[in-house]
């Protein structure tokens, strides 16, 4: 099915994101059935990657030479993910991206969004007031696209980076578009942690945690 949806295409995008408590399972084989679809071809395959390969400790800033530290499952699953990529001979870029947001989105921030809009409080799964970036899901694709028909000779890793914000003053702002109160209240990192005992998509979002304790 991937190699039909791709056939004589320039580029292809990644762009599949099954549940967060099931990536170590559902991501490789997407990842595997992607890549053996596209190794014959001549296709550019674009891969959003993420900053969840990086550890606590960074000081707020990585770029494009900075090495993974990976202190997390999913963390450790989205290194090996690349590390597959860049060893399959298949043509990619990868453009890493902080936590987006925008229509049709599944993520924590847009869980977040949602419960603003219904006007019922918003668990922060860590503090509400660390420094924290989020890009725009268009501005995501456009880059994407960008990065896509750029000549043979560019680098294949390109880091976008997003507005930088607080969660808190970011939900303040979808608070204030809707006309409605945006009530945040931060959970500490022993209650997530505890809470992610019973759900294993809680256990998934403590896992990693540490993006929302430290810059």
């Amino acid at each position: 099915d991937v190699a039909a949806a791709a056939a004589g295409a320039d580029a292809v995008a990644f762009c599949v994101n099954p549940p967060l408590s099931t990536w170590e399972t559902t991501f490789p084989p997407l990842l595997s059935a992607t890549l053996t679809a596209l190794q014959p071809t001549s296709s550019t395959l674009l891969f959003p990657a993420n900053v969840w390969i990086y550890g606590p400790g960074r000081g707020g800033s990585t770029d494009e030479d900075t090495p993974p530290s990976p202190t997390s499952a999913r963390g450790r699953l989205r290194v090996a993910m690349e590390e597959k990529l860049k060893a399959s001979g298949v043509r990619a870029r990868r453009l890493r991206l902080p936590e987006f947001y925008g229509e049709h989105v599944v993520t924590l921030t847009a869980h977040a969004i949602a419960r603003v809009l219904r006007g019922a409080r918003v668990y922060w799964p860590g503090d509400a007031d660390a420094v924290v970036e989020f890009v725009y899901l268009r501005d995501a694709a456009r880059a994407l696209v960008d990065v896509a028909v750029l000549d043979d000779d560019a680098p294949d890793l390109f880091h976008l980076p997003g507005t930088v914000t607080t969660p808190r003053q970011f939900l303040a702002e979808v608070g204030r578009a809707a006309g409605v109160p945006a009530r945040v209240t931060s959970v500490p990192a022993p209650l997530l942690q505890l809470a992610g005992r019973f759900d294993a998509t809680l256990g998934a979002v403590a896992d990693i945690g540490h993006l929302w304790r430290a810059p």
